[in-house]
Parts: C-alpha cells; sequence; structure tokens
C-alpha cells in the first residue's frame, strides 16, 4: 500500500493512503516519500526513519538524510557523511563532504570538492578526481571533468570516460539511451556516444 507525505493546516507532516485517509498522523516537522519501507521523517530539527506503521526505526538525530537504496542509506552528521542500514549501524561512518546513495552496488562520494565511487566496504573503485558526477544507470554515471559547471560525459565503472564531456546537461541512461543537451537542444545518444535520436530544435 503505498502512503503519501501530508501536511496539514497546523504546518505538520504525516501520511495519507490514496484515498486521503490518514494512516501516520501530522506530528512531524517534516517528511519525505517511502524508499525501500522507510520513510523519512524531522523533528526538532533532525532526521530520522519510520516504517509504514508509524514506528520510527531510527531515531532523529541526523542533520541531513537520503532515502534508502540497495539497503543503505546516506546521513549527515556534524559535517559529515557516511551511510547506515535500516536497524541504524552505520555500514560506513561519516567521514564524506558530500554524497549520494548507493546505485548499481556503488556510491558517488566528495572529498575536498572532487568526486569518486566507493562500493559498501568503503573500498574506492573510481578515485576523486571528477568536478561533479552522478549516480551509475545501465552501467554508466554522469562525470564533469574540469569545474563544477564544465561540460558532462558518462563513465564506466573501470572509470573509463566512454562518452566524451562535450554536454552541457544529460541525463541518466533508461534501455539503453540517454537524453543529452548541447547548445541548447536535446538528442539522445547510445552508450557508446553514437547520437540515435537527432538533436531537436531549440
Amino acid at each position: 500500500m503505498p502512503l503519501f507525505p501530508y501536511k496539514n493546516s497546523s504546518r505538520k507532516w504525516g501520511f495519507v493512503e490514496k484515498s486521503g485517509k490518514f494512516v501516520i498522523p501530522c506530528v512531524y516537522d517534516g517528511a519525505r516519500v517511502f524508499s525501500e519501507g522507510l520513510a523519512e521523517v524531522k523533528k526538532e530539527g533532525k532526521w530520522g526513519y519510520i516504517d509504514k506503521g508509524g514506528k520510527l526505526v531510527v531515531p532523529c538525530i541526523y542533520d541531513e538524510t537520503y532515502g534508502f537504496s540497495e539497503g543503505c542509506a546516506a546521513v549527515e552528521k556534524d559535517g559529515k557523511w557516511g551511510y547506515i542500514d535500516k536497524d541504524d549501524k552505520f555500514v560506513i561512518p561519516c567521514i564524506y563532504d558530500e554524497t549520494y546513495g548507493f546505485s548499481e552496488g556503488l556510491a558517488c562520494i566528495m572529498i575536498e570538492s572532487k568526486w569518486g565511487y566507493i562500493d559498501k566496504t568503503a573500498k574506492f573503485v573510481i578515485p576523486c578526481l571528477y568536478a561533479n558526477a552522478g549516480q551509475f544507470s545501465e552501467g554508466l554515471a554522469a562525470v564533469i571533468k574540469d569545474g563544477k559547471w564544465g561540460k558532462w560525459g558518462f563513465i564506466d565503472k573501470d572509470g573509463k570516460l566512454v562518452i566524451p564531456c562535450i554536454y552541457d546537461r544529460v541525463f541518466n541512461f533508461i534501455e539503453g539511451l540517454a537524453c543529452v543537451e548541447k547548445d541548447g537542444r536535446k538528442g539522445y545518444v547510445d552508450k557508446a556516444g553514437n547520437v540515435v535520436i537527432p538533436f531537436g530544435l531549440e
């Protein structure tokens, strides 16, 4: 049964069914969608996680959080990011400057303004070489090599640049194609970087 975050007239958050029936009362200062059976909720300025029965399974002790992905969630404490499991045990301690959730077994993390990728043992699979980076999708991840607002390309899980950094904006691969933008026009490329669907008009 899907549940949806809902804010009442008192500016408190709870969760409702699709019919609008309340399942979890509006007692939280913030709430986000469920992922892998748990939802992020905020109380007194801190974030934790509840299950669909409304039970607080991870206490509200974190400065910021992401939803669960592949059994782990990225959490921030005292200005650093790490990963917990659903029992609130640290899988990876809070040692990173910024993070994204796990995707296809790897997580994108930042150290000293550079992004790289680790596995669930915190082993570096791809070193922190990139000015900006995204999550893996269908075996490829979008990266910027130079300058946070530079051009985007794609790397594989070996860190090899398979599509050059020539695009102003890119999106994740879906069914073998990724939407890319250049000079205000969008088209689609395959995993070899070939333009499959030509760039449209601005």
